[in-house]
């Protein structure tokens, strides 16, 4: 369980719930701005998508082993990865914070000499929409956990926090090459993504809403069709499995373990498509090394989101 308070924490049961008021309130807020301009066209398409999008939650443990894995993602080609064309997230887990530069200025703080600073608040979750071949992605924040100036409110559980420049979806794309704050979202979106639709990593579970919820009568989509009677899709990490090949126990000099250790998943491009020619990410998994009964040594990883 997450160290969120329990108004925080957001269960995969109100997920249905949390996406149509977030796409309600997107569509209201519209409704009193221009729709010239390319972000409040963009975000009524938003709103839009959220109303077709595919729900998924992700477990505590689960969103500690994608922020780890992200750290070193290898070259990614979006299309080929996306659960859905249009999808909701949640991670359970702790996600550091960004600016929350999608919010208005007016809602802005302002600091001891009079001047407005942009608020920082964690990622709760990530929507996206893959349309006019490039991805759309955008982060959300817990409201509670945005610190706004004296008057401005937002009503609502989400709010569209952040959005991160379109990604061109059919072409690969280096993590590095992206820039600015949204680097670090970017890379843990796409590890889970990948990490998640792997059977050797995380299981998944189907959690139908009450009445099917709004999501009721939905064609199949990429994402295996969780969500095709309503619902929300639920990812947690697989249990580490030992190895049970003993000669894992012993080094190439004959010696003999007394104790068994973690080994840390890692990313290999995996090769398919026609004569194998084109290269898929795929997370190989951690597992226990050393003889079965032997002490583990546990070690502690503290991950810094610098980017």
């Amino acid at each position: 369980m997450s160290d969120r308070p329990t108004s925080h924490r957001i269960t995969p049961m109100r997920l249905p719930r949390l996406r149509d008021e977030l796409a309600a309130t997107i569509a209201a807020a519209r409704q009193d701005v221009a729709t010239t301009t390319t972000h409040s066209r963009d975000m009524l398409k938003a709103a839009r998508h959220l109303t077709a999008a595919e729900l998924y939650w992700v477990s505590r443990d689960m969103t500690r082993v994608a922020l780890d894995a992200s750290e070193d993602l290898p070259t990614f080609t979006p299309a080929a990865i996306l659960p859905a064309d249009y999808g909701m997230l949640i991670w359970d887990g702790d996600m550091p914070p960004l600016p929350a530069t999608a919010l208005p200025r007016q809602a802005w703080p302002t600091g001891a000499l009079g001047v407005s600073h942009v608020p920082h608040a964690p990622v709760a979750g990530i929507t996206w929409s893959h349309y006019g071949g490039h991805l759309h992605l955008r982060a959300l924040m817990h409201t509670t956990d945005i610190h706004l100036a004296d008057g401005p409110t937002l009503n609502g559980t989400l709010q569209i926090g952040a959005t991160v420049a379109p990604i061109p979806a059919d072409q690969a794309q280096d993590p590095e090459d992206v820039e600015g704050d949204a680097a670090g979202l970017v890379a843990a979106t796409v590890a889970t993504w990948i990490m998640m639709a792997q059977p050797t990593v995380a299981t998944r579970k189907h959690l139908p809403t009450k009445n099917g919820g709004s999501n009721r009568g939905r064609k199949k989509g990429r994402g295996g069709g969780w969500e095709r009677q309503g619902g929300v899709g639920v990812i947690e990490l697989r249990r580490l499995q030992p190895a049970t090949d003993t000669s894992q126990d012993e080094d190439p000099e004959g010696c003999t373990y007394t104790h068994r250790w973690v080994v840390r998943g890692h990313w290999r491009n995996q090769a398919h498509g026609p004569a194998r020619s084109l290269r898929r990410p795929t997370w190989v998994p951690s597992y226990v090394k050393g003889p079965e009964g032997a002490p583990l040594l546990a070690r502690e990883h503290v991950h810094v989101w610098r980017r």
